[in-house]
């Protein structure tokens, strides 16, 4: 059996009245049809307008699209839904602002319309291709939100069958049954996954990459759920593998983000499995939830605690783990013992330590990291060890670290000797190999170590040479010679340099930045007035800290008030003084009583 297209017209009409009887007439529009299938047909609500509706057939060929293709897996349906949105086509209704209802205002509420393809796999498994326009075409400009994916299981495949004979086997051993033994519903075996287009500069972080064709393999699997004393003693559903994190029992629906592509078609490749022989079974009986998977892993949880781990997730394999001898995991089992599991397993530190060093020892450069820190934080005592084992092995942080210890008495000046002075020739051999190199990171070293007059390898030149090409290669590395320049060598002509390239990458450095400029002898208030407009803009997206926010918008205000370095502008400076008061609220500060004075003062004369 091939592929089996259901189309469905979707048809929408809203009205609504006021209570106080004032109709409105929503301006909807639907759009309807299958995609670049059949042409549209006009709605009642078409013909009452006399406008037709919109449909994909209206849509160019060559427009933008999301091509989805794969293979659906037997007896198995994949219901395909693409949702749209019109600012255009919006309905509206009436209302009073602060209830004063001899002012009504209209209100728009943008309203969605929706396409929707059934492709359904018989007994074969059955290969598909269907393509979502990015825009609906037609007057209303209809634009794509999102395209779910609905997975579902057909009454014919084996997991449905094995649920139906579970099901009357476990009502039946039931001392009384306490429903009707009703066929499965229909949507027992069924789960939603949203697909949302994303512009590529937008959300970056937190979309899936647009490289080639993105891809999505699915593995779904079944939950049973035995519950004597529950309204249903037995229920069925389906879970996936791309539930990234813990979930309840029924969560239906997750979203991943896409980024589309520069081409006109952003490809996506959709390729779900069934796991037939993976079900998880959850037992509830007196406020207790024991959750079974299918390696013999068990939890069990008091009253509403119950957590299902998605498929493949080490919790879930926690036995299976324990009997493994392959690094990778052992590495997943020390994480359970470091960190335990919610509710159920508090973890065992000694347990976690057993399986890091043995792994530190293998090589694993994750492991040999956790013991550090637990070194750096004095839980073991070792970790002088693992730093140089980690430098062995080729970790950039560490040698610089271990080059570090022998050098960090220069910038204090004091001199090594002895041993120490060898191991600071030493250090100082491997810094120059690794600068050869192009090691960012070590040529930042050791331009810091040549910036210090007390430095037996003091070199001005070098240093500004090395800095320049450390920053040029890792733009991040700004900040530090910018503070090396600055709060080491008080040479702030030097460090503007630097400052210039690590506040336009750090809104935190931007605003340390502007102080500086206010309060140097090289006061540049101009200068200082551009990078703390950048903070007080971006300051709450970027997550600055309050403190510092709160400053800013004070210094702003100042500058504002006064004219410095711009126009003056008294009114922008009221608002900015009320903000750093808010926020200085919070905090102790030596601003806000200045600020509530100057505050004052504009009102009296401007307000």
């Amino acid at each position: 059996m091939g592929v089996r297209l259901v189309l469905r017209l979707v048809p929408r009409l809203v009205t609504r009245f006021t209570p106080l009887g004032l109709g409105m007439v929503a301006l909807g529009c639907a759009l309807v049809a299958s995609f670049y299938s059949p042409p549209s047909f006009a709605s009642i609500w078409d013909l009452l307008t006399n406008k037709r509706g919109v449909s994909q057939a209206s849509v160019s060929k060559d427009s933008p699209r999301i091509e989805l293709v794969g293979t659906l897996p037997a007896d198995t349906e994949l219901e395909l839904i693409g949702f749209y949105y019109s600012s255009i086509c919006t309905e509206k209704e009436m209302y009073f602002p602060s209830g004063d209802i001899a002012n009504p205002q209209w209100r728009t509420k943008g309203t969605t319309s929706q396409l929707r393809q059934v492709v359904t796999s018989l007994h074969n498994a059955s290969h598909f291709t269907q393509s979502v326009a990015l825009q609906g075409g037609g007057a209303c400009e209809w634009q794509l939100t999102n395209i779910q994916l609905n997975m579902s299981l057909l009454p014919s495949h084996r997991l449905w069958q094995e649920a139906q004979s579970l099901k009357k086997q476990y009502l039946a051993e039931l001392p009384v049954a306490k429903v009707k033994d009703e066929a499965l519903e229909k949507d027992a075996f069924k789960q939603s996954f949203d697909l949302i287009p994303t512009a590529k500069e937008a959300d970056a972080a937190s979309a899936d990459s647009n490289d080639a064709t993105i891809t999505f393999s699915p593995i779904y699997y079944p939950i049973y759920s035995y519950a004597p004393e529950d309204k249903q003693p037995f229920d069925v559903g389906l879970k996936s593998s791309l539930q990234r994190e813990v979930s309840d029992r029924w969560s239906l629906q997750h979203s991943r983000r896409i980024r589309l592509a520069d081409e006109r078609v952003t490809r996506v490749n959709f390729t779900p499995q069934i796991a037939e022989d993976y079900a998880v079974n959850i037992h509830i009986l007196d406020r207790k939830s024991k959750v079974s998977y299918p390696d013999g892993t068990e939890f069990t949880y008091i009253k509403a605690g119950l957590r299902l781990y998605p498929y493949g997730s080490a919790e879930s394999r926690f036995n299976s783990l324990q009997r493994s001898a392959r690094l990778e995991d052992k590495r997943q089992l020390a994480k359970i013992y470091d960190s335990g599991i919610e509710h159920v397993f508090e973890g065992d530190k000694a347990k976690a330590e057993v399986l890091y060093r043995e792994l530190g020892e293998a090589g694993d450069m994750e492991s040999i990291n956790w013991l550090r820190e637990r070194a750096r934080w004095g839980y073991i005592k070792d970790g002088q060890y693992w730093l140089a084992r980690a430098a062995k092995l080729g970790d950039i942080q560490a040698q610089l670290e271990l080059i570090n210890q022998p050098l960090s008495v220069i910038p204090q000046g004091k001199v090594n000797t002895g041993q120490a002075k060898i191991r600071e020739q030493q250090a100082w051999q491997t810094l120059t190999e690794l600068t050869k190199q192009g090691i960012p990171q070590a040529v930042s070293t050791m331009a810091y170590y040549q910036v210090f007059s007390c430095s037996p390898y003091f070199n001005t030149t070098a240093a500004l040479d090395n800095y320049r090409k450390s920053v040029k290669a890792q733009p991040d590395l700004a900040r530090d010679a910018a503070e090396t320049y600055y709060y080491f060598k008080e040479d702030l002509a030097q460090a503007r340099e630097f400052f210039e390239i690590a506040a336009e990458r750090e809104i935190d450095v931007a605003a340390e930045y502007a102080g500086i400029l206010l309060a140097a002898e090289q006061r540049d208030p101009k200068r200082a007035r551009y990078w703390l407009e950048k903070v007080v803009t971006a300051g709450d997206k970027q997550y600055i800290q309050q403190d510092v926010l709160g400053y800013a918008y004070f210094r702003l205000a100042s500058l504002l008030d006064a004219g410095e370095g711009g126009d003056a502008d008294p009114k922008r400076a009221i608002t900015l003084y009320q903000q750093s008061i808010e926020l200085g609220e919070g905090f102790s500060n030596d601003y806000q009583a200045k600020a509530k004075e100057r505050l004052q003062s504009l009102q009296e004369r401007h307000l």
